[in-house]
């Protein structure tokens, strides 16, 4: 098992409130009625197998915590179904003047919707900074727009993020745009390219890119097992595919801007070398073999820089040496194949970093130490399987990332 431990990296204000956040929650779990805890338990049933009552309830009420909007309150009892909200549609930035800027949304605009606006800076001299986002504000959808004064100096771009929340604390994915100085040429982030006026519209941007070896019924598979994994909708437009092989495949990944490369095929020892060169930008993830469970890659313990998968319900049915391995939602018992646990996998450490504004080790990390082997590593079983509100709730220090 690796053990290259270091002094961990220090947590961020968020992290800390999250952590908070979800202890105090959990303490109100207990004091529930237990009729409140039985419908909890039956939404839980239906929106993720693998979720009890109390991670549905942490996780929709954190939500609301975390949304900063005053109106809301504890929710007590479950929505009546696991749908999320529609994702925000039309969002778009003008630039009013040289110290604020105005986000506009077409859809929604009701009186039971909430948009949570979130905001990154980055210089748009550098298309290597990295961002990290902070909520701005949220408010009624009914609004339609959102004044964002910022001061900032030339020099500098603020791309924009909105999701969609219900009053039971249910979100959408996000929806992008940005906005930055009006000068030829101005590069915006990674995610969105050059621009000629350093301005920009788009729409829900791909946030996952999907490599297979032909794209067709098994890459469709794999994207509805990444989903499932996640444990939310994801719209289709979330995903971009492509079939050109591992090295140019990451090449469109990076210049697309995404942070999360899914490929399901095996030969993962070729590949380890150019997805390190990608990371931490870029997290690939991709079984550690074939579907036949006998030993094609040994690490020794010392895992690569790419996620590697293994198949099966309560034990690895596929290649060793792997990192995690997880159920295949998808290929009728009793064959589990790695194509769809490598996604599945891949939607749970996507939902631990999004969940945490962490980074892919800290995710990563997390997962490791709260996965069915309880932090210890087997050459055939990996750490095991992912509890994604264990992981999020992981109190334990992080150390720093082994991989950079």
């Amino acid at each position: 098992m690796m053990n290259k431990m270091r002094p961990r990296n220090p947590r961020s204000s968020s992290q800390q409130l999250t952590r908070m956040n979800a202890s105090y929650l959990s303490g109100k779990w207990n004091s529930l009625p237990n009729t409140s805890k039985d419908l909890w338990n039956q939404f839980a049933s239906l929106s993720k197998p693998s979720w009890s009552g109390i991670n549905a309830f942490v996780a929709l009420n954190l939500n609301l915590i975390t949304s900063n909007y005053g109106g809301f309150s504890i929710v007590t009892n479950p929505p009546p179904t696991p749908s999320t909200p529609r994702f925000v549609e039309s969002l778009y930035v003008s630039k009013t003047s040289g110290s604020y800027n105005t986000i506009y949304w077409n859809h929604p605009q009701t009186s039971s919707d909430y948009i949570s606006i979130y905001y990154s800076i980055q210089s748009c001299y550098s298309q290597k900074g990295k961002e990290s986002w902070k909520l701005l504000q949220t408010i009624p959808s009914s609004t339609g727009f959102l004044n964002h004064v910022h001061g900032l100096p030339s020099g500098f771009i603020i791309s924009y993020r909105a999701r969609c929340l219900d009053i039971f604390g249910r979100v959408s994915p996000f929806t992008h745009a940005s906005s930055g100085p009006f000068t030829e040429s101005a590069y915006l982030s990674g995610r969105y390219g050059i621009t000629k006026y350093g301005f920009s519209y788009y729409g829900l941007d791909p946030s996952v890119f999907v490599s297979d070896v032909s794209i067709g019924s098994h890459s469709t598979n794999v994207k509805n097992a990444f989903i499932y994994g996640f444990g939310e909708s994801i719209d289709s437009d979330d995903f971009s595919f492509d079939d050109e092989g591992f090295g140019a495949d990451i090449l469109s990944c990076r210049n697309l801007g995404l942070i999360i490369f899914v490929r399901s095929t095996n030969q993962m020892q070729s590949y380890i070398e150019t997805a390190e060169s990608y990371y931490p930008d870029i997290q690939c993830f991709m079984p550690s073999g074939s579907n036949d469970h006998y030993q094609i890659f040994d690490s020794g313990g010392d895992l690569p820089v790419i996620v590697t998968a293994g198949a099966g319900d309560e034990e690895n049915e596929t290649a060793w040496d792997c990192e995690f391995f997880d159920s295949d939602p998808y290929t009728p018992e009793p064959y589990d194949w790695s194509s769809y646990s490598n996604a599945h996998i891949a939607g749970k450490l996507l939902k631990i970093k999004l969940s945490l504004d962490c980074s892919w080790w800290e995710a990563r990390h997390r997962a490791r130490m709260t996965a069915s082997r309880s932090g210890i590593w087997d050459p055939v079983d990996g750490y095991g399987i992912i509890d994604v509100a264990a992981a999020i709730a992981y109190s334990g220090e992080i150390p720093s990332d082994p991989y950079i």
